[in-house]
């Protein structure tokens, strides 16, 4: 696992957010879900996408210069989870605590960059919440792993044909970057 630059772009993400610690520069989003979810099969298609993209694993390091990434597949990345069926009002609740989560600032070098918390709000009704400092994910690849998921998600429940994974890791789009 060594360590390589931050592309342009996630520098200047980076240096923003030094400049405004407490300014969330994070993007989130929600997928809501009606009918029955396998919980146990979308763990498993979250994490494998993750580790596809693999840009759900960046850790930031210090260095004597500047910030640098490593990918470090070894972080343990549960999709998290939370029952809300007992409240009154499920869905403001789930509304209120999104909000909180994606206002909440990161600190880029000790927590985690990325999270995904399956909201339970009633029988058969669920959101899919992730949220992603924009040095790890943009809207883009947010919109990419989602894809991604639901495709993993698709094979694994209903035995929907599962195509090889056509993006780019950190590495290579570093790479590109340069």
């Amino acid at each position: 696992m060594s360590a390589f630059p931050l592309s342009r772009a996630q520098l200047a993400l980076w240096f923003a957010q030094q400049l405004s610690p407490s300014t969330p520069f994070v993007v989130a989003q929600y997928v809501e879900l009606r009918g029955p979810v396998d919980v146990d099969a979308l763990i498993e298609a979250t994490n494998t996408a993750c580790h596809e993209l693999e840009s759900p694993f960046v850790r930031l390091v210090a260095t004597d210069a500047e910030p640098a990434q490593v990918v470090d597949h070894s972080i343990v990345d549960d999709l998290a989870y939370l029952d809300l069926r007992s409240d009154r009002d499920p869905v403001r609740r789930a509304n209120e605590w999104m909000t909180a989560e994606y206002s909440r600032p990161l600190d880029v070098m000790s927590d985690r960059l990325i999270s995904a918390t399956l909201l339970h709000l009633a029988d058969e009704h669920y959101y899919w919440y992730s949220h992603a400092h924009h040095l790890v994910l943009d809207g883009h690849a947010a919109m990419t792993l989602t894809a991604r998921v639901a495709e993993r998600y698709s094979h694994l429940v209903h035995g929907k044909t599962l195509t090889p994974f056509g993006g780019l890791g950190v590495r290579a789009l570093h790479d590109l970057d340069v």
